[in-house]
């Protein structure tokens, strides 16, 4: 529905609020007006060529009724809101509330149906005319335009996906604009900021009243030696990724000092290179430790990919062998065979025709002896076990 275009006069348009985006001109937003007639919106929406359409809309008391072709049941859908708390914030009395609605309507049916001759300006040109009014809004936005209790939250725009709700209401894909809106002060009475340390909301006991596993303040600070047999101790009274996490979150601070940091980022390297490997939540994941112990031992942490290699017993046989059993000393290392090939055009050229090398060792073959006396068929373990016992 096209609105009746009144003409801009920035010296009787007062900035009252903003919405979306706290840059309008080139990340889509509106500033809000107070003006003679009425509360009225400028919305700008920018395009891939660098052209910034401005939309002018007035704020009606009943947004719902001044739209009333829009489908707001497909609107709540499409901006994942509840219809009926679209339609409440839509007859509110909060100026930015009732703003936010037309936005979601034009983010669904297109601004252009609010408003089909909007003024067509550069980017150069919008920040030249619109500048001060967005600082000036920004100004009064700060001011908190929400009632008592209540704090202004920003939501930046995204690109969403189309799914499909657990009641099965489809959800179209689309872009959801940014938006500003209210909620209860979380530092109202009744609730205490969890890292308050000054004021009325203060947190009055301390965040870790026990020891823990680290043995409490101070473990930082202690030498390396017995730091180190502090994880030890919580690695064998807990788990390897359990003391690694208390590592890690200490380390997600960012109140640390540089010397705290390097300190706990040594013990970290201690845990993973004794129980774990770069990357790895378990000793599984370390080759120096997974795969050491008996040959017992090592067939039962084997891979299902590792067995096969071991049963085939060669590169010629399989493949590249398994990184792991290489560097376990299991297999040794296997080199790449290339011969010459012939291009369509008759260019002369090589390609890759296997591996040779990569035969088990004297502990690979211990495994291997293993692995097949205790799987497989029948015939297969007690040939295994003649050649095991020679």
């Amino acid at each position: 529905m096209a609105k009746r275009r009144r003409k801009y006069n920035p010296k009787d348009w007062t900035p009252i609020g903003l919405i979306g985006d706290v840059n309008p001109i080139e990340h889509w937003g509106g500033v809000i007006y107070e003006t003679p007639y009425g509360i009225e919106m400028l919305y700008f929406q920018i395009s891939e060529e660098d052209q910034v359409a401005v939309y002018r809309v007035d704020i009606e008391d009943d947004v719902i009724a001044d739209l009333d072709w829009a489908d707001w049941d497909d609107i709540a859908s499409f901006t994942g809101q509840d219809v009926d708390e679209i339609k409440k914030v839509g007859r509110g009395d909060n100026v930015i509330g009732r703003a936010q609605v037309y936005d979601a309507a034009a983010s669904y049916h297109g601004w252009n149906n609010l408003d089909d001759s909007p003024e067509l300006l550069t980017v150069e040109e919008a920040e030249a005319k619109y500048d001060d009014d967005i600082e000036a809004a920004h100004k009064a936005r700060k001011a908190n335009p929400c009632k008592k209790g209540e704090i202004l939250i920003d939501r930046r725009g995204y690109k969403r996906k189309g799914s499909i709700r657990k009641d099965g209401t489809p959800v179209k894909a689309g872009r959801v604009p940014p938006s500003s809106f209210c909620i209860r002060d979380p530092g109202t009475k009744g609730r205490r900021a969890r890292g308050a340390e000054k004021g009325p909301f203060r947190k009055e006991a301390p965040w870790i009243e026990d020891t823990g596993s680290l043995g409490g303040p101070g473990y930082t600070k202690k030498p390396a030696k017995t730091r180190h047999q502090i994880l030890d101790r919580c690695v064998r009274k807990e788990d390897y990724r359990s003391c690694l996490g208390k590592i890690m979150v200490l380390l997600r601070s960012t109140q640390l000092k540089a010397a705290t940091r390097k300190t706990l980022e040594a013990d970290k390297k201690y845990l993973m290179k004794k129980y774990g490997g770069p990357g790895s939540f378990g000793p599984e994941a370390n080759p120096e430790n997974r795969l050491k112990g008996s040959a017992a031992e090592v067939a039962a942490r084997l891979t299902g990919l590792e067995k096969h290699y071991l049963r085939m017993g060669s590169a010629e046989r399989f493949g590249e062998p398994p990184r792991a059993l290489v560097e376990a000393r299991l297999v040794g290392k296997a080199t790449p065979v290339s011969e010459p090939s012939y291009t369509p055009s008759g260019e002369r050229t090589t390609r890759h025709a296997g591996w040779r090398g990569g035969k088990l060792t004297k502990r690979g073959r211990a495994v291997q002896r293993v692995l097949l006396t205790t799987e497989g068929n029948p015939r297969v373990r007690r040939l295994a076990t003649r050649m095991s016992n020679p």
